[in-house]
């Protein structure tokens, strides 16, 4: 199902000439490689300064219950990486209840770079390691920032919730009604992930601490340069961030992060209970992942693959939680 959709040349003129007044002399608009959900287009002025505008789908598109305001949870983040100097966009402006255009869109500065998963074969293995190290120290940073106003959850639309439990049951709950609606398999409902979660309310809110999670750090939302020295020049996409688990990226459970990723990040050494909330991450982004494909691309047998791993994993969390003493000990 295709989902984002562009928007002609006049109209990116008129959304420029309304908001960025004087500065509207445009000398080239370009559209930009990748992306699933939003359209997006680099705009050079006369001037030689230079912007990206991303434009939300339009709103009678379906999208999955938590692909929704993708673009305000990045907008409402963004100025806060930028004041510990992590090179990410800057905002220039947020449209997000704009009369010119009946879709969300936002205006960024532009970061001069390549994209790292188009020159990850281009790279020698020294290279490729030397960035995983760096972006697993700005994943640290990114990490490091707490919400402020002490709530969990999606940094905007969706409510903000007092305990990590609670924003997390209620996120398994619209994969839930997703899988209900979409997917060509159903879990037992002792395995539905928001009953497990609900089983593992204690160990959730171990997490006291709203920390900023990025979502979506992985090598296509990384860009390079290379003047002198090789270098990540810009970390994109914080469209599916939110506060909590700094753990609950969804590369740490369904990525392989090389050792130089967690050299840069800082080892940790796991708890059993942390081992739990980890098995509880991974089926929820096997889950996600099993849906896009049936509802975004109509790949049935990639979603029933998908599925059955995220299956496997809610079985095992299952009998570790039903004190399968023999798991556990494989768990530590």
């Amino acid at each position: 199902m295709q989902i984002k959709s562009n928007i002609s040349h006049n109209l990116i003129k008129k959304i420029v000439r309304d908001v960025l007044k004087n500065r509207s002399n445009i000398d080239r608009i370009t559209s930009c490689r990748g992306g699933f959900f939003n359209s997006s287009y680099k705009i050079i002025m006369k001037n030689g300064e230079k912007y990206i505008l991303r434009v939300s789908p339009e709103r009678s598109k379906a999208l999955l219950g938590h692909e929704k305001y993708l673009l305000r949870r990045e907008a409402s983040v963004l100025n806060k990486l930028k004041k510990i100097a992590l090179p990410v966009p800057s905002v220039i402006f947020k449209g997000f209840n704009n009369k010119i255009i009946d879709r969300d869109f936002l205006i960024t500065g532009f970061i001069e770079g390549v994209n790292w998963y188009y020159w990850q074969k281009k790279l020698s293995n020294y290279q490729n390691h030397q960035i995983f190290n760096d972006l697993g120290s700005i994943a640290g940073k990114i990490h490091s920032i707490e919400n402020n106003k002490g709530t969990f959850g999606f940094p905007s639309h969706y409510g903000h919730y007092s305990k990590w439990s609670l924003f997390i049951i209620e996120l398994m709950s619209l994969i839930k009604n997703d899988m209900i609606k979409y997917s060509p398999k159903i879990l037992k409902d002792h395995l539905f992930p928001d009953v497990i979660a609900k089983r593992l309310e204690d160990v959730l809110d171990d997490i006291s601490l709203p920390c900023l999670v990025h979502g979506d750090l992985w090598p296509r939302n990384v860009l390079l340069t290379n003047k002198g020295e090789l270098r990540i020049s810009g970390v994109l996409d914080m469209e599916r961030s939110l506060w909590g688990d700094p753990d609950f990226e969804w590369v740490f459970h369904c990525w392989k992060m090389p050792l130089s990723f967690w050299k840069g990040y800082g080892e940790k050494n796991l708890s059993s209970r942390a081992l739990m909330r980890r098995m509880l991450y991974k089926g929820y982004y096997e889950l996600v992942a099993s849906l896009e494909e049936i509802f975004h691309f109509g790949r049935k047998k990639n979603s029933l693959f998908l599925f059955h791993k995220a299956e496997d994993t809610f079985k095992k969390l299952h009998r570790v939680l039903s004190k399968d003493k023999q798991l556990k000990k494989s768990l530590k």
